[in-house]
């Protein structure tokens, strides 16, 4: 997802429906590949996104104030949406939270959150502002709670991938690099 590259960033959280109209069966048969780096999770009956329009699922997080704006055409092709940077706690300089959609002109593919830790003095309260949006992210698009081995990634700040039947969450940390403070941790769903 281009929004987690473009800038520094702290923690953000990718969610990918490759196989959005795969078939049921397929999706609940559980197969997988995994390597160490990849443990199993318990595999849900249907690992897809309940829904894919871009107006819906861009107003997920709206009661957090995190909806996001005009879904528009990139460079590449692709379809892009991002809510505003949301302030989280106080202290400077400050942790900001944001939402972040991408896909095809009629169908959502990835979602992201993205929470900049700037401040890691604050980091606590920063991290259960991501945990909380995160969690009401993934129900609403999964239909479904997030992982605890993904919520304690996120929590830890730790890296790691989790591959859930046809879903893959991937957490990536990254320290900020030439200041002394700040982080970044992504995670994705695929």
């Amino acid at each position: 997802m281009q929004c987690w590259l473009r800038e520094s960033v702290s923690i953000c959280l990718v969610i990918s429906a490759a196989t959005c109209l795969a078939d049921e069966a397929t999706s609940a048969s559980g197969s997988n590949s995994s390597s160490a780096s990849t443990p199993q999770l318990p595999v849900p009956a249907q690992v897809h996104f309940t829904v894919q329009k871009p107006e819906i699922v861009g107003s997920y997080l709206s009661s957090q104030r995190l909806g996001t704006g005009p879904y528009k055409i990139q460079d590449d092709g692709s379809y892009f949406a991002s809510s505003d940077f949301k302030v989280i706690g106080r202290g400077t300089p400050s942790n900001q939270l944001t939402y972040c959609i991408e896909g095809k002109l009629t169908s959502v593919e990835r979602l992201g959150l993205t929470l900049v830790v700037s401040n890691p003095a604050a980091k606590k309260e920063a991290h259960a502002a991501l945990i909380k949006a995160t969690s009401n992210l993934a129900h609403s698009a999964l239909g479904r709670p997030l992982p605890r081995v993904v919520r304690n990634a996120l929590d830890e700040g730790k890296s790691g991938q989790w591959k859930n039947g046809d879903a893959v969450y991937k957490v990536h940390t990254q320290d900020h690099a030439g200041t002394a403070t700040g982080y970044s941790i992504s995670v994705i769903l695929e």
